[in-house]
C-alpha cells in the first residue's frame, strides 16, 4: 500500500530532479518593475541585532469567495514575519465571471496590482503574449531563495516555461487531474448499493435519487465547465493516443485535435470542434449521446446551460453528486461535512484505465494547471516573490495559508495528514490558487483508502505517457482576431457536444463549424498547423 503522505518515489523523481545539480540563475529580467532583482536575500531569517526592513504592501488578486478566517490568517503572517518581511498583504476576491475583466481593467487603470492568479485555461497565454507578465526565471533555482529552490526542482521549472521563459510560479499536486464523481456516500449505503465501480452502477445510483430524494437532482454540472465528461474524454484521448491522434489547446479554450505521422514528426492534418458530422468510430465513450440519455432520464437539471455555480449546489445537499477533481476531494469534504449534518463523501473515477491504476494511461504535458503571474506594472516583484519564498520555505508557513489556524482551523495528524476540528471546518482555502506544491501536501486523515490510492497514483510518473505535442504554446498574435471571433461559436459547439439538449447534435456543431469558419477558423487552422510542424521539426 503507498504512504497517505503521497510521498512516492515517482513524484520525488519528477519534480524535485536535478535540483542540487543546477547553478542559481543568472538571466536579467528586463520586465521587472523598480526592484532590483536578487540583491537581497529572500529567506526569512534576520541576523543577529539586524532591525526589520521597511514595510511593504503587496496587492494580491484571487478569483472565487474571501475564505471564513482569511484575515485572521493574514494577521498572523503579519506577527510572525513582523521582523523578517515585514509585509501587509491585501487579497481582491472576484467572481470568475468578472475576473478576467477587472484584472485587465485594473491594470489599464494603473491600479496596483502586485500578484494575479492566472492559468492556461485562462488567459495567461494571451496576456503573456501581449506581455503582460513579468518573467520569474531569475527567482528559481536561486540560493538567494532556498525555499523558492527547494520546493520547485529544475525539471518542475523547465516544465512550466512557456516561450522558454518562466511567467508565473506553478501551483500543482500531480501532472494531471483525476476527473470523476464525488458521491455521497450516506445516500449510497441508504440505498443498499454497494461501492459503485461502473458508469452503469453510477447510473443506477442517479435513478436512486431521482425515485427517493425530493428536491435533490443526481448531477450538479454548470454551462461553463460541462465537467461530467472530463474523465471519459481522458479515456478517449487515450484510445487516441495509440493511433497517434493527440490533442493541444491552442486558445481561447479552442481545443484542436492532431493526426501525427507514425514516426510523429509532423501533423498530417487539424481537426477543430465540428468539423466532423459523425462521432469517431470505435471511441470507448460518446459522450454526446451519453449526455443526451441522461437528460432524457432527467439526471441533471432542467436549466443546466445557465447553472452557474455546480459546486455550492453538490455542497448544499442540493444535488447528490458532482463531476469534478479527486484533488478536491479534502476541500468538498469539508464544505459539504459543515452545510450537510451526517453527509459523507466518496470519489467514483470516470476513467476506466484510471480507476485501475493502469500504467501510462493519462496524458500529461507536464505543466501545472494554475499560476500566480506578476504584472509588469508592479514594482514590488522582489517582495511578492520574497513571500512566496517565505511560504515554500517551511511547512509551518505553508499550512497556515493553505489549511488556516492550527488548533482551530485544523488539527495535525503526522506530518502529511490534517484533521478537523471538532467545531468542523472552518478556513476552506483555494490553494490551486497560490499554495499547491507537490512536496508540501497535508491530505485529510480518515479518508477512505481507494482515495489515497488515487491521489498516490496520481503523483507517479509512471502513470502518465506524454504527448509529443508536451511543450507546444500557441502563439496566437498572428489569429487574435480571428480567435476573438470563432471562440464565441466555439463554446457554442462546446455546449451543443455536452448539454444533452440537442438534437443530431454532431449535425448541430457542423453547422456552427461552418459559422466558424466564415469567421477565420480556415486561418487558425493554417496558423496552428504551421506553428505545430515547426515546433516537431525543432524537438
Amino acid at each position: 500500500m503507498k504512504s497517505k503522505g503521497k510521498k512516492s518515489t515517482g513524484l520525488l523523481l519528477a519534480l524535485v530532479l536535478l535540483v542540487s545539480m543546477l547553478a542559481a540563475c543568472s538571466q536579467n529580467n528586463e520586465k521587472k518593475g523598480t526592484e532590483k532583482a536578487n540583491t537581497t536575500n529572500g529567506n526569512t531569517q534576520s541576523e543577529a541585532g539586524a532591525s526589520a526592513p521597511d514595510p511593504v504592501e503587496l496587492n494580491f488578486m484571487l478569483w472565487g469567495d474571501k475564505p471564513a478566517g482569511m484575515d485572521e490568517v493574514l494577521a498572523e503572517f503579519e506577527k510572525r514575519t513582523k521582523d523578517t518581511l515585514n509585509m501587509k498583504i491585501n487579497i481582491s476576491w472576484t467572481p470568475l465571471s468578472d475576473f478576467s475583466n477587472k484584472v485587465k481593467l485594473k491594470l489599464s487603470a494603473g491600479e496596483e496590482v502586485d500578484a494575479v492568479f492566472d492559468a492556461p485555461w485562462a488567459t495567461m497565454i494571451n496576456n503573456i503574449n501581449q506581455e503582460l507578465y513579468q518573467e520569474l526565471d531569475t527567482y528559481f533555482l536561486n540560493d538567494e531563495y532556498l525555499g523558492l529552490k527547494q520546493a520547485f526542482g529544475e525539471q518542475y521549472v523547465t516544465n512550466n516555461k512557456f516561450n522558454g521563459k518562466l511567467y508565473g510560479i506553478p501551483f500543482t499536486q500531480g501532472y494531471k487531474e483525476i476527473y470523476g464523481y464525488f458521491i455521497r456516500k450516506d445516500l449510497r449505503e441508504k440505498y443498499g448499493m454497494n461501492k459503485i465501480s461502473s458508469l452503469g452502477e453510477l447510473e443506477q445510483y442517479f435513478d436512486h435519487v431521482l425515485k427517493n430524494e425530493k428536491g435533490v437532482i443526481p448531477v450538479a454540472d454548470d454551462g461553463n465547465a460541462l465537467r461530467w465528461n472530463y474523465g471519459l474524454t481522458d479515456e478517449n484521448d487515450y484510445f487516441f493516443a495509440k493511433s497517434n491522434i493527440f490533442t493541444t489547446t491552442l486558445a481561447g479554450g479552442l481545443s484542436a485535435t492532431c493526426q501525427l505521422s507514425e514516426d510523429r514528426k509532423a501533423c498530417i492534418s487539424l481537426e477543430l470542434p465540428g468539423d466532423k458530422e459523425t462521432p469517431f468510430p470505435g471511441i470507448p465513450y460518446n459522450f454526446v449521446e451519453l449526455s443526451s440519455n441522461w437528460k432524457s432520464k432527467g439526471y441533471f437539471e432542467k436549466d443546466l446551460l445557465t447553472q452557474q455555480n455546480a459546486t455550492s449546489m453538490f455542497v448544499g445537499g442540493k444535488a447528490a453528486s458532482l463531476a469534478h477533481g479527486i484533488s478536491q476531494f479534502s476541500v468538498l469534504n469539508d464544505q459539504i461535512a459543515k452545510a450537510v449534518p451526517g453527509a459523507q463523501l466518496e470519489f467514483f473515477a470516470s476513467s476506466d484505465s484510471q480507476r485501475s491504476l493502469q500504467p501510462a494511461a493519462m496524458k500529461t504535458d507536464f505543466k501545472a494547471f494554475n499560476f500566480i503571474s506578476i504584472p509588469v506594472t508592479s514594482k514590488k516583484a522582489d517582495s511578492v516573490m520574497k513571500f512566496f519564498n517565505w511560504l515554500f520555505s517551511d511547512k509551518a508557513n505553508h499550512d497556515l495559508f493553505e489549511r488556516g489556524i492550527e488548533g482551530v482551523d485544523w488539527v495535525a495528524d503526522g506530518d502529511s495528514l490534517y484533521k478537523n476540528p471538532e467545531s468542523g471546518p472552518r478556513y476552506v482555502f483555494p490553494g490551486y490558487e497560490m499554495t499547491w506544491n507537490p512536496n508540501l501536501i497535508r491530505n485529510l486523515a480518515g479518508m477512505d483508502e481507494q482515495v489515497y490510492n488515487i491521489l498516490d497514483y496520481s503523483m507517479d510518473v509512471d502513470s502518465y505517457y506524454q504527448t509529443p505535442l508536451a511543450g507546444f504554446t500557441f502563439n496566437s498574435e498572428p489569429v487574435k482576431s480571428e480567435i476573438a471571433k470563432v471562440t464565441p461559436v466555439m463554446d457554442q459547439i462546446g455546449q451543443v457536444y455536452a448539454s444533452g439538449a440537442v438534437k443530431d447534435a454532431y449535425a448541430n456543431a457542423h453547422e456552427l463549424n461552418k459559422k466558424a469558419v466564415k469567421l477565420g477558423l480556415e486561418k487558425i487552422r493554417e496558423e496552428a498547423l504551421k506553428q505545430i510542424n515547426a515546433y516537431l521539426a525543432g524537438k
